[in-house]
């Protein structure tokens, strides 16, 4: 299936997982800006799991961006307030001109 052009229209930014030592034998990790691009974010999937001893909810989504080949699972997306897990890449059509990133938002 092709995606139109225009629908790209949210300005979100993708971030670059960095691990650091922290001086105490132990790591820390931060997020540094990759870049900004335009997508289309669309939900997909909602499920309940426990983790801690609550009840969180989970959220997949399917975002679209312009192809690129420099992503890794270390990315993530950040659209507004909502931080996107990336879970998987796909080619979104056999042009190479789209991208699919599969994501996971949590919510509390």
């Amino acid at each position: 299936m092709s995606t139109p052009i225009g629908a790209l229209r949210r300005r979100v930014s993708l971030e670059r997982r960095e691990d650091m030592f922290d001086g105490a034998g132990g790591m820390t990790s931060t997020y540094a800006l990759l870049s900004e691009v335009f997508a289309a974010v669309e939900a997909k999937r909602r499920r309940t799991d426990v983790e801690g001893g609550r009840e969180i909810g989970v959220v997949t989504h399917l975002v679209t961006i312009r192809f690129r080949d420099d992503l890794s699972g270390r990315v993530r997306i950040r659209d507004g307030g909502a931080i996107y897990r990336v879970l998987s890449t796909e080619r979104a059509d056999p042009q190479g001109r789209f991208l699919h990133l599969w994501c996971e938002e949590e919510q509390a």
